[in-house]
């Protein structure tokens, strides 16, 4: 991550965390800003030292809806709405096995204004 973009950051998205996020932690105690971790598949909560992490049981998705098994899907835009970051400069880690590519095709192009940094990992 480059340091240099991160100054306005005030709010950070880890999405597929699999019950470990030592990126979120390291972003959170860095930067001092709350980070929100999202998994649907793996229920661990992190535990950060400095608490400044939020965890959902949710996974991200190009829309909301829920699965055979319960599993709750939304959007990047929805999901930075229901968390009052739609005005704020994020950062986002996203590991998500094949998830990412519908999710960002579906996102306003508006949203990725707000995304300052976004690390990802592209499966497929």
């Amino acid at each position: 991550m480059c340091s240099n973009l991160l100054r306005s950051v005030t709010a950070s998205y880890s999405y597929g965390i699999a019950g470990e996020d030592q990126w979120g932690c390291d972003i959170a105690r860095r930067f001092r800003v709350r980070v929100h971790q999202y998994d649907c598949f793996d229920l661990r909560q992190p535990v950060c030292s400095d608490g400044a992490t939020v965890f959902h049981p949710e996974c991200i998705g190009p829309s909301y809806r829920t699965d055979e098994h319960g599993r709750i899907f939304n959007s990047l835009e929805d999901q930075f709405t229901n968390n009052g970051d739609t005005a704020n400069h994020v950062v986002v880690k996203m590991d998500v096995e094949g998830a990412e590519w519908d999710t960002l095709r579906n996102t306003p192009s508006t949203l990725f204004e707000r995304i300052d940094q976004l690390a990802i990992e592209l499966h497929g």
